[in-house]
């Protein structure tokens, strides 16, 4: 048997952003959008039902391994296991980012496994995930990159994720108890007296900074954060979205 050599998982800096980051903002979204007189409103309903679907449908999506005699995958916590004879199609989805595992039986919530095969700029084609699935079902000898799965590699990833994952934590307390405790502090400011063109740049960054251009903002941010790895102090972006994010949800239950 021929022996491949391709990406065999999910990154875990793109479950991170494609899982957790994305629902998170769908579902915001939803929420903020619908607001208390959603049913008052009903024409929102069809825009904030598809928001939630598809927050769900983020949040519901699984990191997989392709190991050698079984598919690992997870969708939180716990690793489970799919013999790959119990596999009938393993496909990219029509969702960019997304590739999809068809299995003799119905998995809830949606039926198949759905699963990120999203990559970092320059790390890897996408596809390859699908094809290392594919070929392992046809019983062909697949080598791992060793850049893909060292294990130092993954331990700086991680540690990379979890301080972003933390700071972005602390930004959203932060977000959320600033217009509680120091109202006066975050309205909006007057430029009267100062040059047009600190009056238009200060007008921007103020849009930037609140809804619903704050969604905008946030994914910036997110693109930037992955592109750097989550490192390179990619935390002060993930605070800064956290802070957005916080900032947004204190307006809706105010």
């Amino acid at each position: 048997m021929k022996s491949t050599t391709r990406i065999s998982r999910t990154t875990a800096e793109m479950a991170l952003l494609a899982k957790y980051w994305a629902a998170l903002l769908l579902l915001v979204s939803a929420v903020v959008i619908g607001g208390r007189n959603l049913f008052v409103h009903p024409a929102r309903i069809p825009f904030v039902a598809t928001l939630v679907i598809a927050g769900l449908f983020c949040l519901t999506a699984a990191e997989v391994r392709a190991e050698a005699k079984i598919l690992r995958y997870r969708r939180f916590l716990v690793w489970k296991q799919i013999p790959y004879d119990e596999i009938c199609e393993c496909r990219s989805s029509l969702l960019p980012g997304f590739g999809y595992i068809g299995l003799a039986y119905f998995l809830a919530p949606f039926g198949r496994l759905y699963f990120v095969i999203a990559r970092p700029a320059f790390t890897g084609n996408p596809e390859e995930l699908v094809a290392n699935i594919n070929a392992r079902r046809a019983g062909t000898v697949v080598s791992e990159r060793q850049t893909d799965d060292g294990a130092s590699g993954d331990n700086a990833t991680n540690r990379a994720i979890r301080l972003c994952t933390l700071t972005a934590f602390i930004g959203v307390i932060y977000g959320f108890l600033l217009p509680i405790y120091f109202p006066r502090q975050i309205g909006p400011a007057s430029w009267e007296g100062f040059p047009p063109w600190v009056a238009l740049l200060m007008g921007l960054y103020q849009r930037a900074m609140t809804w619903p251009w704050a969604v905008g903002t946030m994914m910036v941010f997110m693109l930037i954060i992955l592109q750097k790895h989550f490192e390179n102090r990619a935390w002060i972006l993930a605070w800064v979205c956290g802070v957005l994010l916080g900032s947004m949800l204190t307006k809706l239950l105010s």
